[in-house]
């Protein structure tokens, strides 16, 4: 499964990505099927993005 936050985002969090076992890009985090999800750092990665675009005016 690939889940695509915004770049700021995977470089905030690159370490807790890596330290998940989770592989990625500049753009994408790769978690694989038969692993667990960390669904606490996928919490904190939407929680960053909701705070770091809340003075966006344009999408």
């Amino acid at each position: 499964m690939a889940v695509s936050p915004e770049r700021a985002g995977i470089i905030h969090f690159s370490d807790e990505i890596v330290q998940a076992g989770y592989d990625h890009t500049k753009e994408l985090v790769r978690i694989r099927w038969d692993r667990p999800v960390d669904f606490s750092l996928l919490e904190k990665m939407i929680e960053f993005n909701i705070l770091d675009k809340a003075d966006c005016s344009t999408f």
